[in-house]
């Protein structure tokens, strides 16, 4: 996709929206105790797909339209690799794609065991460490998930380092 073609796109959805929200001005005026219509339905979801798939990513045209209200407030950044990405515009938003795409192929995850026997799947590279009171874990920046303790019995608290984990 160019950023001509993307510029394009993100007038038209501006405009679209500039005019359903007269619409749910004018429904308020007629029927001032009801809720407003919600401006979601089919049509809008399969051109939300068809733009992320243009850009090659996922899940991320539907947020950019609604979440930062088409790139205008403070959530208009995605944090992709400890790289802030600003996403306001069509320049920076297939800039933030293409970054996207070169990770999107192979990403890791990593794996460790902590003393207690818990075992955890964390986004970010885990290190060792003890706590205050103790407790003897693996920890990292940003999430992790709690897996069922059977998982990976290869995966010891012994270990030197995590397991990593390559996605593709």
């Amino acid at each position: 996709m160019t950023e001509e073609t993307l510029n394009l796109i993100i007038e038209g959805v501006k405009k679209q929206l500039r005019h359903e929200e007269k619409c749910i001005e004018a429904i308020k005026m007629i029927f001032p105790e009801s809720y407003p219509p919600v401006p979601s339905n089919p049509l809008w979801q399969a051109f939300e797909t068809a733009v992320d798939a243009a850009l090659g990513v996922e899940d991320f045209f539907d947020w950019w339209i609604w979440e930062t209200d088409c790139g205008t407030n403070e959530r208009a950044r995605i944090w992709l690799d400890k790289v802030c990405y600003p996403v306001t515009n069509a320049k920076e938003i297939l800039a933030y794609a293409e970054a996207e795409r070169k990770i999107e192929g192979a990403r890791s995850m990593w794996t460790a065991r902590d003393e207690d026997r818990t075992l955890g799947l964390y986004f970010n590279k885990p290190e060792k460490q003890e706590d205050d009171d103790g407790e003897k874990r693996w920890a990292a920046a940003g999430c992790s998930i709690q897996l069922p303790p059977d998982f990976y019995p290869e995966v010891k608290w012994e270990d030197e380092e995590p397991r990593e984990l390559i996605l593709k």
